[in-house]
């Protein structure tokens, strides 16, 4: 009697991320990798989502305490008739909105985090 092999479907797709690990587990630093191999496993993608919205906000904020003026001919010179430069007070608001973006960018990593480890 022939032996036969039964092949089952996954419950879902595996995330690059995981599949990655799970190819390096056998090969480098077994220990670490499977750590957190069983950490990511099976984490909810939605904690991934968070993460990836917490680095677009932490890059925006960083663009924007580092160089206030990088939008203003865009947003605001062409209402503007000759040459002009931002004002002081529109320097100071895009300071303050770059923190507040940090703050949220760290919001959503706390989220993020919460979510994949919890």
């Amino acid at each position: 009697m022939p032996i036969q092999i039964k092949i089952t479907p996954s419950d879902g797709g595996q995330s690059p991320l995981i599949f990655l690990l799970s190819v390096l587990e056998g090969r480098y630093f077994p220990s670490v990798v499977l750590f957190w191999y069983s950490l990511l496993k099976g984490a909810d993608p939605m904690g991934f989502m968070l993460i990836f919205i917490a680095i677009i906000f932490f890059s925006l904020g960083i663009l924007s305490k580092r160089n206030p003026t990088w939008g203003w001919r865009a947003n605001e010179a062409w209402k503007i008739k000759g040459d002009s430069e931002p004002s002081d007070a529109y320097i100071d608001d895009m300071k303050f909105r770059g923190s507040v973006s940090i703050l949220f960018g760290f919001f959503f990593l706390t989220c993020g985090l919460l979510v994949i480890f919890l």
